[in-house]
């Protein structure tokens, strides 16, 4: 169940107003939830809310809001749900016939033992070049593996990604129920380098740009958890980014 403390994102349930907050306050006997935000809670009042955290989500009524706060009734039991956001990335498909493996990591990141050393000898000159070359044999091995991969960014399609599954274009038309393999790049920070696999569950003939594509839509498959966890944050981090543009061309308009 939801914590104090907890970092959320509230939405009316047609999403036309999001905001984000944090948990302050949770009566789990009442259902009573209070969240602190810095932003414009007049369109809550008296709505019914759905609250996204981590990969959760919940159903509330709206009871009070203030300047900086929105006090919810939950009403809705918690259960399982992935943000879905638009973005553009480096992404390979393949369509496969053997069986799919476990989805993996493709990107290396080694461990640094720099970062456990006492802080009073950060600021060492030798510290911190010894810090950047490890910052940068990171960097050139994994620009190795992606370019091994065919992973670097000439590939970069427009998504729509959650945890669940991804919608992007292809050239060549798929059917219900085929398996495709993904290479794709997450621009986080650093940008995380995965393979996984799809079942496709629905195919849309478009037109764009006067070209003929199939958008598909596939529903992911042999993930790990540690991969779906990985994609959980970098959609909780772009819709959190997408929200804070919207307010800020509201706030110049």
């Amino acid at each position: 169940m939801i914590e104090t403390g907890e970092k959320v994102v509230v939405s009316l349930i047609d999403e036309k107003k999001t905001i984000e907050g944090e948990v302050i306050a949770y009566n789990e006997q009442d259902g009573t939830c209070n969240i602190r935000t810095t932003e414009d809670v007049n369109d809550f009042e008296n709505q019914i809310v759905i609250i996204y955290y981590s990969d959760k989500i919940l159903t509330a009524s709206v009871k009070a809001v203030s300047e900086s706060e929105i006090t919810v009734v939950v009403s809705g039991e918690e259960r399982r749900a992935f943000f879905r956001v638009d973005d553009a990335f480096p992404i390979k498909l393949r369509k496969i016939k053997e069986k799919p493996l476990v989805s993996r990591f493709l990107t290396y990141y080694a461990p640094s033992k720099l970062s456990t050393v006492n802080t009073e000898y950060h600021e060492d000159a030798l510290m911190r070049t010894m810090q950047e070359i490890n910052r940068k044999l990171d960097y050139l091995i994994n620009t190795l593996i992606l370019k091994e991969e065919g992973l670097l960014f000439e590939d970069i399609k427009p998504v729509n990604i959650s945890a669940s599954g991804i919608r992007v274009d292809l050239e060549e038309e798929a059917e219900v129920g085929d398996v495709i393999e993904l290479k794709m790049v997450l621009p986080s920070t650093p940008p995380i380098a995965l393979l996984t696999y799809g079942e496709v569950v629905r195919v849309s003939k478009k037109e764009r740009d006067g070209k003929t594509v199939y958008e598909t839509a596939l529903r992911f498959t042999e993930m790990s958890e540690d991969i779906r966890d990985e994609i959980i944050q970098y959609t909780l981090k772009r819709e959190r980014e997408i929200i804070k543009s919207k307010k800020l061309k509201e706030s110049i308009g």
